[in-house]
């Protein structure tokens, strides 16, 4: 017989958390370049890694360099999310015409009711051009 001081739990491999991957930028040309007037999409996957399903869920996109020259879209609902499943998300952005050269650093993540536990985030380097 074997005493259950003996035996050992083996512990999931991979820890219960969202995770954010494959995010991406696409540009209206596909240059790679933000532009005046150009729009473009941020795109994203959010997975559940958790044994349970997880309600709720906001996906938040938002400029971090404070460049008030780019509009992105409203954020929207997830109701729900099954685990070890995900869903694709994508925001709109749009350039003002004022845009000025440099660079704009979006910052994705998501938010499971109101709270930022487990959630990675991931940021996207964006080039843009006045002209």
């Amino acid at each position: 017989t074997v005493s259950a001081s003996s035996l050992d739990r083996i512990a999931n491999d991979r820890p219960e958390r969202i995770v954010i991957r494959n995010a991406r930028f696409t540009d209206q040309n596909q240059d790679g370049v933000l532009r005046p007037g150009e729009e473009c999409k941020i795109t994203f996957e959010i997975m559940n890694y958790t044994h349970r399903t997880i309600y709720d869920v906001q996906p938040m996109v938002y400029e971090v360099t404070g460049n008030k020259y780019l509009y992105i879209s409203p954020n929207l609902m997830i109701e729900s999310i099954a685990p070890n499943n995900g869903v694709r998300y994508t925001a709109t952005i749009l350039a003002d015409k004022k845009l000025k050269d440099g660079t704009a650093k979006v910052r994705v993540g998501a938010t499971v009711n109101n709270q930022t536990i487990g959630t990675d985030t991931s940021d996207i380097i964006i080039v843009t051009r006045k002209k």
